[in-house]
């Protein structure tokens, strides 16, 4: 049986050194400059370690004020100051079957024995057990663990303990509460104990603790239970400032004298004295009102407490990062945070906010999410108007995800992992934004010409991410009017969000060309053919329409060429005709640009069969707009909404060649626009070919024929003014 160990004398906390071995250390060898982090093997014992050893600093070692820290922090801390503080919490560092021990209830516990797995959050509660409904993560996955891990465990569990059924208290912040710890920039080398004393604080009289007693460590006595009727809870004000590090809301009692020899299932190592089991009992220490100082908090809009932010699917996002690192109107950063910003390191020295925490329901741990935030000490300054912009920016990008939800819900594509996207995916343009705010700091222009670049880099994300939602099937001939409608509101409904108006509402004018970049003018831009082929079929077309007619220094009789092309009867028939030959020699010409291939001559043959039909060549807009305009007079569109989704639809040359037909003849005088005509044959004819050969699609759906006729066809609605 393990009577009992000292916490302060064991190595029972595992480390990696900058060279890369691992060791496990005692706390007060923290200070070997060697180390480099902690090194446990699950996140939660992680934060949880990191936890424990800044705890342990704040209590007995907490410095009197700023220069006190900071002369610790330049020249480091003598061996034989920490030992002798660390000392002080000697009695409550002890761990084992004698009590008081480190964690566990003061009494001797005649409860439920639980397996010793029940220590770990993740693992099945006992309906879960009883109702056999531990599907993912089963019973028994941990049987026995040697006493190192029986530590951490146990200490995490108090740090972030859930709800646990009737009378089973949660943590002193609530259950999941999110942690946040001050952290050196990325690949910077700082040994562990620098990563630790950031995030200690200068600590008054009336927080440091004068004894080392139950007041701190609520083990050191019997427990304040909180049984009904009293419900009895225990104050900040009932205790001491530090023993928000100490927290024990559960009652439990390990069980030193049913233990094993073997490996341990969560280390692997070997121990003699491996714990299967525990006691628990419910109505431990009932926290109230406590304010953790590694902890950020919001306030609840009834009452005005305030309320530890705790773990959320998903996990915490760039949304959540200014409650993070400021305290504004609806929340309360972290206590350590504002401590960081007095120290007033130099520019040059980088620092960010290491956030983790569970995410629970109810008593369930749905994930163990973590998260890296920038500090920026600049958002603290006195005056500074950055946070008026940041919570307009943060804002805009929660107005925009609402955009694009109601898009995506329009065509059915809506899911939770698009949120988590959005998140991910804008926040690296967010922190570009936010860093060249501040470089803009003393520029009023500046600072809005960046509000105008973020909101355009919403926009393009929110219609990107719906074009490919909306648009990603490469085999979809017809597109659902519905898709283009969509698209269309997200454009107008941008323009029209709070945020958005405030920023154009600005005294400085710098987003009148947002609204022209919302359109979808690139989209008009033809893909294949160029300006060199829209002269080639201007000048052809007008041939046609001459008795006698120059063509590239030829008269030729254009109403008898297109006579002739009447006269075909199939496809093949038109390629053999002069008229084609004159065309295809122009457009193929090597300084056109346009390499003369089968699929080519394929489109291009089918362009001119169609063509003829033409009675004139309009270039006021697409080929497909024109097909949606209103006949003058009339409430009908010259081709149907039927009629276009069946020429749409076409699966083959002649299918295709037939409804175009049809289609310029229902112009008429109107006419169409030739160029733009050719360009989605040719496109048409690439998609076709590129389908029958089993190629990969073009993954730009608006490189595709059937997406660019909808846009064009359902986004265009005029009159004919001809």
């Amino acid at each position: 049986m393990l009577s009992s160990l000292s916490l302060l004398d064991e190595k029972w906390i595992p480390v990696i050194h900058f060279d890369g071995h691992h060791s496990k250390i005692k706390p007060s060898e923290l200070i070997d400059e060697t180390i480099s982090d902690i090194a446990y093997f699950r996140s939660d014992f992680q934060g949880a370690a990191y936890q424990f050893l800044i705890g342990l600093l704040q209590t007995t070692f907490s410095p009197e004020d700023l220069d006190q820290w900071q002369e610790y922090w330049r020249e480091g801390i003598e061996q034989s100051e920490l030992d002798k503080a660390f000392t002080q919490a000697q009695v409550a560092m002890q761990f084992g079957a004698t009590k008081p021990a480190f964690m566990q209830d003061f009494a001797k516990l005649n409860g439920n024995t639980v397996a010793i797995s029940a220590l770990l959050v993740e693992a099945p509660g006992e309906n879960a057990i009883k109702k056999n409904t531990d599907h993912f993560i089963k019973r028994d996955f941990v049987k026995a663990i040697c006493p190192h891990c029986a530590v951490i465990s146990l200490f995490t569990l108090q740090t972030n303990a859930p709800s646990g059924g009737q009378g089973h208290r949660v943590s002193l912040r609530g259950g999941g509460p999110i942690t946040t710890l001050i952290m050196p920039a990325l690949n910077t080398a700082t040994p562990l104990w620098k990563k630790l004393w950031l995030n200690v604080m200068p600590l008054d009289k009336k927080e440091r603790p004068s004894k080392f007693d139950e007041s701190v460590f609520p083990w050191l006595a019997p427990t304040q239970t909180s049984e009904p009727p009293k419900n009895l809870s225990v104050f900040p004000l009932q205790a001491n400032y530090c023993q928000a590090f100490w927290g024990m809301p559960r009652r439990i009692e390990l069980d030193f004298e049913h233990t094993e020899q073997g490996a341990c299932d969560l280390c692997g190592e070997t121990s003699s004295q491996l714990i299967k089991q525990y006691q628990t009992k419910n109505y431990g220490i009932q926290y109230q009102n406590w304010i953790h100082p590694l902890t950020p908090y919001r306030k609840d809009n009834k009452t005005g407490a305030s309320i530890p932010i705790k773990g959320q699917p998903g996990g915490l996002a760039y949304r959540d990062w200014l409650g993070m690192v400021i305290n504004t109107n609806d929340t309360q950063s972290a206590e350590i945070v504002s401590a960081h910003y007095h120290r007033r390191f130099k520019s040059t020295e980088k620092y960010g906010l290491w956030c983790f925490g569970y995410d629970f329901d109810n008593m369930k741990a749905r994930c163990w999410y973590e998260h890296a935030f920038p500090v920026i000490p600049a958002l603290a300054e006195p005056d500074s108007d950055l946070e008026d912009l940041i919570s307009l920016s943060l804002a805009l990008a929660k107005e925009a995800l609402t955009l694009l939800r109601e898009a995506m819900s329009a065509i059915n594509r809506q899911s939770s992992a698009v949120d988590m996207a959005y998140w991910q995916e804008t926040e690296p343009a967010f922190y570009q934004f936010v860093n060249q705010l501040i470089e803009e700091k003393d520029n009023a222009n500046g600072r809005l010409t960046c509000l105008s670049a973020w909101a355009n880099s919403l926009r393009n994300y929110i219609t990107q991410t719906f074009d490919k939602n909306a648009f990603a099937n490469p085999d979809e001939r017809i597109i659902a009017e519905i898709k283009i409608s969509a698209r269309e509101k997200l454009h107008t409904d941008f323009n029209k969000l709070k945020q958005v108006k405030k920023i154009k509402n600005y005294p400085v004018v710098l987003l009148a060309n947002m609204e022209n970049n919302m359109s979808d003018d690139f989209i008009k831009k033809q893909i294949i053919l160029n300006e060199s082929h829209k002269k080639c079929i201007n000048e052809w077309f007008a041939l046609l329409q001459e008795r006698s007619c120059i063509f590239n220094g030829k008269i030729y009789n254009g109403l008898k060429l297109r006579a002739e092309f009447r006269r075909a009867s199939s496809l093949d028939e038109v390629r053999c005709q002069e008229g084609y030959w004159i065309l295809a020699d122009a457009f193929f010409a090597k300084d056109n640009g346009l390499a003369e291939n089968t699929v080519h001559h394929q489109a291009l043959t089918l362009f001119v069969a169609v063509a003829i039909y033409a009675k004139a060549n309009n270039s006021n807009a697409s080929f497909a707009s024109q097909l949606s305009e209103k006949v003058r007079g009339g409430e009908h569109n010259f081709l149907s909404k039927p009629n276009f989704e069946q020429l749409q639809a076409s699966e083959t040359d002649e299918e295709f060649c037939r409804r175009l037909i049809r289609a310029i003849k229902l112009r008429g005088a109107n006419g169409v626009n030739l160029f733009s005509l050719a360009d989605s044959i040719f496109l048409w004819v690439q998609d076709e070919h590129d389908r029958l050969q089993n190629l990969p699609a073009n993954p730009d759906p608006f490189k595709r024929n059937s997406v660019r006729w909808a846009m064009d066809y359902y986004s265009t609605k005029k009159t004919s003014k001809e």
